[in-house]
């Protein structure tokens, strides 16, 4: 990862697609470090914070919903969210499916009961679109589930391209390289405004 920006209490990195968010996995200082991951075939923004007190003010800010990430994909059936009227938010509980419970499936207030016996979040997780230009969305998020924004965007018909996993059928055979999904910029209060 290339670091961006360092101060006494965070760093801030650009993490590319193919990279791991955490680059030792066996140590656990940089994981508790780290303040979110993103996925290995996605790019972005990453911050960790340099000490303990620090990170634990921004976990108690992310409990409130005061830090707001924004990412930028690029969609196959854009035009499908420029329908919508803008911001537009999707709400979901999200359960583990498929081989390995690798992928993550939105599931709705009105679905719960059927799904009592599986192993569903206990929060709801939002993501809000905010822009679409073309097939660039821009969304924000507050708090993060594992392949939340991925997920949401396949649920509202509009996968990311490049991602297989989240209904990307690559129908010319060119590989892309990574999904095109990047966090963009960052805001955590008192601590860091930053934008690519």
């Amino acid at each position: 990862m290339k670091l961006l920006f360092e101060n006494s209490d965070i760093r801030c990195f650009y993490k590319e697609s193919g990279e791991h968010t955490i680059s030792n996995p066996n140590s656990r200082e940089d994981e508790l470090m780290c303040l979110y991951r993103l996925d290995y075939c996605t790019s972005g923004l990453v911050i960790a914070a340099k000490n303990t007190a620090v990170f634990e003010k921004i976990k108690q800010l992310q409990s409130k919903d005061r830090i707001v990430k924004t990412y930028k994909a690029c969609v196959l059936n854009g035009d499908l969210l420029n329908k919508l009227s803008l911001p537009y938010k999707i709400e979901s509980y999200f359960r583990p499916y498929g081989k390995g419970r690798i992928a993550v499936r939105p599931v709705q207030e009105e679905e719960l009961k059927k799904y009592k016996n599986k192993d569903v979040t206990k929060r709801k997780y939002t993501s809000s679109v905010i822009n679409v230009y073309n097939d660039e969305v821009t969304v924000e998020i507050t708090r993060g589930f594992r392949h939340q924004i991925r997920a949401h965007l396949s649920y509202l018909g509009c996968p990311i391209i490049g991602d297989t996993l989240y209904g990307y059928n690559n129908l010319n055979n060119v590989r892309p390289t990574g999904i095109k999904l990047t966090c963009t910029s960052i805001s955590i209060p008192g601590v860091i405004e930053y934008s690519l």
